[in-house]
């Protein structure tokens, strides 16, 4: 198709780094929010995408296009487990600010 006139280096480059990037942040969301539904949202997405994998294969030849179907997925879960981060300082720090408030008799 094309002769291979399509050019997807930059845009595998920019794919591959956020993956990487999405992947330390969703581990240190596994390790340290210990949050079940992140999880098994993660479950889901890696089972998935290895049935995309499977798929894609058997079906046709292996192309980065494929996989850039569903990589957009990888991200936005960082982004949930961002969120989730975000919302446990918050309430540790309301947690916080609530036992100083709270007057000794």
């Amino acid at each position: 198709q094309y002769g291979r006139v399509l050019n997807f280096k930059i845009t595998n480059t920019i794919l591959f780094y956020s993956s990487i990037l999405s992947l330390f942040i969703l581990i240190a969301g596994m390790i340290y929010l210990k949050n079940n539904l992140l999880n098994k949202l993660l479950l889901i997405y890696f089972m998935f995408y290895i049935f995309n994998a499977f798929i894609c294969s058997s079906f046709s030849n292996t192309t980065e296009r494929y996989t850039s179907r569903i990589s957009w997925i990888l991200p936005l879960l960082a982004f949930i487990a961002i969120l989730l981060f975000i919302q446990k300082y918050r309430d540790s720090k309301s947690i916080q600010v609530h036992i100083e408030a709270t007057p000794i008799d």
